[in-house]
C-alpha cells in the first residue's frame, strides 16, 4: 500500500513521459497519481492523437500502431 499519492506537480512529468513514449515512467507516475482515471483518459487521448499524426506524416517512422496499443 502506498503512503501518499504523488502531488499534482508530477502531472507535468507524467505528460512529458507520455509524449516521449516513456512507457515505464508513465505507468509508474500513473499508478501513483492522485487522479489515476483522469490521468489514464488524458494519456489515452494524447496517444491516440499522436498515433493519428504519426500515421499521416511520412517523415515520422510509423509508430502509430505502437502508440495505439499503449493507448488501450
Amino acid at each position: 500500500m502506498r503512503d501518499e499519492p504523488l502531488s499534482t506537480s508530477h502531472l507535468d512529468v507524467f505528460v512529458w513521459s507520455v509524449l516521449c513514449n516513456r512507457q515505464g515512467m508513465a505507468r509508474m507516475l500513473w499508478e501513483n497519481s492522485r487522479e489515476p482515471i483522469a490521468s489514464a483518459l488524458m494519456a489515452s487521448k494524447m496517444l491516440k492523437g499522436m498515433a493519428d499524426i504519426a500515421h499521416q506524416d511520412d517523415t515520422i517512422t510509423d509508430i502509430s500502431s505502437d502508440l495505439r496499443e499503449h493507448a488501450e
